[in-house]
């Protein structure tokens, strides 16, 4: 009698089992992004190499994640988060020992694409163990617990980094990915909601059917404009930090008080836009992050730089996790395996096109011109989000 009445007093939720899982894993996922930059430059890269190398893995990710509409009506989700998460920690003990290009490349694109097939499901199990109410309110906290992973993960990345040098980090990741994992074969309260007996195989079609969703428009974009901000602080801040000779340690710590603001925020932000609406939180969080990417061109001290972004994440943390809460608001459980998908590639054609965009640019513009870009871009997507009456 007690032990049962301990157990129903502390056990978690599932919704919140489940975030705890993610927020678990993206402690992993934080520290290997962190490093990514200064792991890639330890192969001799160019910033632009590196740029296009990565703007390269993102679209083959991109083009192997378009099948995973026909997988998930074929699969459970709850099986292909496991074998994702197998892929995560095999990708991470690759890359220890990766000496290769080749080598690389191939634990990239596990890494890259398990990445994608697991924030997919893991979203789509919140969604169906929640009401369609609940939802915003759970994901809002998600949110805030996944920006502490990215706030600590940073952090320790970049102390492991300082102290015992990249492999480390990785080693680092692969333990959390199996705590992850762990924790998920515990998950026995996760539901799955009956799957469709159509499946949908055609990605073309499944693409233009989301494409003539009008729905979708606004999230989409919304998520596509955030993701490009991220490329900026997770590619291309790292390479400017080196090139100003600030210790790698600085990396972890810079990109960790990006993601404070994140943490105290952005369940309250979620609270809010769920509220109050969505349109007017990503025309001023847009701005913001404009005008703080167009005044880092102007300033040369790299520590007010680096102040300035810190500061713009409190803007980030208003916006970040709505297009996620304001896509599942609008569509209907029947639709989310045929939609979801293709929604959740939308945070990768943003960081595509960051990577590639501000890649180019660095070929012939010096290192600053990735701020004046940016700025235009982010003013750009709180133009689109004015313009949008939905």
């Amino acid at each position: 009698m007690i032990g049962t009445h301990r157990h129903s007093r502390y056990s978690l939720t599932t919704p919140n089992k489940i975030i705890l899982i993610r927020t678990i894993l993206a402690f992993s996922i934080a520290a290997i992004d962190t490093i990514w930059s200064l792991y890639m430059d330890s192969f001799g890269m160019q910033d632009s190499t590196i740029g296009f190398i990565n703007a390269a893995l993102t679209a083959i990710t991109i083009l192997a994640a378009l099948t995973l509409t026909p997988l998930l009506e074929t699969f459970h989700e709850k099986k292909i988060t496991r074998y994702s998460i197998y892929a995560l920690i095999t990708s991470c003990l690759g890359f220890m020992f990766s000496e290769s290009i080749i080598l690389f490349f191939i634990f990239a694109l596990i890494y890259s694409i398990s990445t994608s097939v697991r924030v997919t499901c893991l979203t789509i199990l919140l969604r169906d163990n929640s009401t369609k109410k609940s939802f915003t309110t759970y994901n809002g906290l998600q949110g805030s617990l996944l920006s502490l992973g990215w706030f600590l993960g940073p952090i320790i990345a970049g102390s492991l980094l300082g102290t015992f040098g990249l492999s480390s980090v990785f080693l680092f990741s692969a333990g959390m990915g199996l705590l992850g994992l762990i924790l998920f074969f515990r998950g026995n309260s996760i539901k799955e909601k009956t799957h469709s007996k159509i499946i949908h195989k055609n990605i073309l079609k499944n693409s233009l059917l989301y494409v003539k969703q009008k729905k979708t428009y606004l999230p989409s974009l919304m998520q596509i404009g955030i993701d490009f901000w991220w490329a900026l602080i997770f590619i291309y801040v790292p390479l400017v930090m080196i090139s100003q000779s600030l210790g790698p340690q600085y990396i972890g710590v810079f990109i960790g008080l990006t993601q404070l603001p994140l943490v105290l925020i952005e369940n309250y932000a979620g609270k809010k836009a769920a509220s109050n609406g969505f349109r007017t939180f990503f025309i001023l969080g847009f701005s913001l992050l404009g005008i703080a990417a167009l005044s880092s061109f102007y300033i040369e001290e790299i520590e007010i730089i680096l102040l300035l972004l810190v500061l713009a994440s409190i803007a980030m943390a208003f916006i970040e996790a709505q297009p996620t809460a304001y896509f599942f608001s609008k569509i209907s459980q029947k639709e989310e395996e045929i939609l979801s998908p293709i929604f959740n590639l939308m945070p990768f054609v943003g960081s595509f096109l960051g990577k590639i965009v501000l890649a180019a640019f660095l070929i012939f513009s010096p290192q600053e011109s990735i701020f004046m870009v940016t700025a235009i871009v982010m003013f750009i997507f709180a133009g689109i989000a004015l313009v949008n009456r939905e």
